[in-house]
């Protein structure tokens, strides 16, 4: 029982609420989610939270709400997940955050946006090469703004790219790579 508004040999009106049973095997949190990232999020999909009070677990839920309408004042929405709590670990109000995985990219490369230069032949990337930068050609893909990070094409792993916003680097420019 979670909440006993009235007391034993109390006198209540009619249809008045006497108690409040919370069932605690299954949990559900209201979570915000940035109004960006909403059209990635989909009923069913998978979530994984931590618990405050549970530094080493996390626990499996489940989206299964969105709401319609963004929090006023906010660029949120609420989005509501289900947990099984059969265990019965969780109380209601605890603080959780989770991670919800709406894209899911194996065998990609991504650099920083600040590596992605542009010119009028498109997109490329300054590769170290025999000791000099090079202009090398790259295709964008899907972009993650909130990490910073493009996905591109037309690199390899191991490839040594010049990630930082240095204008002054030009392709041909003679460079020496020191230490790792």
């Amino acid at each position: 029982m979670a909440v006993r508004p009235v007391e034993q040999g109390q006198t209540v009106a009619l249809n008045s609420e006497l108690l409040t049973i919370v069932d605690l095997t299954r949990m559900e949190v209201d979570a915000g989610v940035p109004t960006s990232r909403i059209p990635l999020v989909r009923i069913g999909q998978p979530v994984e939270l931590s618990v405050e009070g549970f530094p080493e677990r996390t626990f499996a839920g489940e989206v299964t709400r969105i709401s319609p309408t963004a929090v006023a004042g906010s660029r949120a929405v609420r989005v509501f997940v289900t947990i099984n709590n059969d265990k019965g670990l969780l109380r209601g109000g605890m603080f959780t955050t989770g991670i919800l995985k709406v894209d899911d990219q194996a065998n990609v490369i991504a650099l920083p946006a600040a590596a992605i230069r542009h010119d009028e032949d498109g997109s490329f990337v300054l590769k170290v090469e025999a000791g000099a930068l090079r202009r090398q050609a790259v295709e964008l893909g899907l972009s993650w703004t909130d990490r910073g990070l493009v996905q591109v094409k037309g690199i390899s792993e191991g490839d040594m790219i010049v990630t930082a916003p240095l204008p002054e680097l030009v392709a041909g420019t003679s460079v020496t790579v020191e230490g790792n």
